[in-house]
C-alpha cells in the first residue's frame, strides 16, 4: 500500500511518517546517501526525511545516532 501523500501534484509526506527514528538513519545511510554531511546541510532533504517539526529539530541527532544501524557487522 502506498502511503505517499501529495498536494498539487507534489509529494508532501515525509519518511518519518513510515519509519521509526531508529530506522531512518540506517535506511538513508545504507541505501540513499554516502555522506551524512550532505544530508544534514540540505534543508530540502531534512524536511523530506523529518516532516514533523519536532523530529526536524532533532533530525541531525537521529541521523548521527542511527546512520550505521543497517551496515553489515564486521
Amino acid at each position: 500500500m502506498d502511503v505517499t501523500r501529495t498536494l498539487e501534484g507534489k509529494v508532501c509526506s515525509s519518511l518519518d511518517e513510515c519509519l521509526l527514528d531508529e530506522d531512518i538513519g540506517g535506511f538513508v545511510g545504507t541505501y540513499l546517501f554516502d555522506d551524512i554531511q550532505k544530508v544534514k546541510e540540505s534543508n530540502k532533504l531534512m524536511t523530506a526525511l523529518f516532516g514533523n517539526e519536532e523530529n526536524l529539530e532533532i533530525g541531525e541527532n537521529i541521523l548521527l545516532a542511527n546512520w550505521d544501524n543497517w551496515s553489515p557487522e564486521d
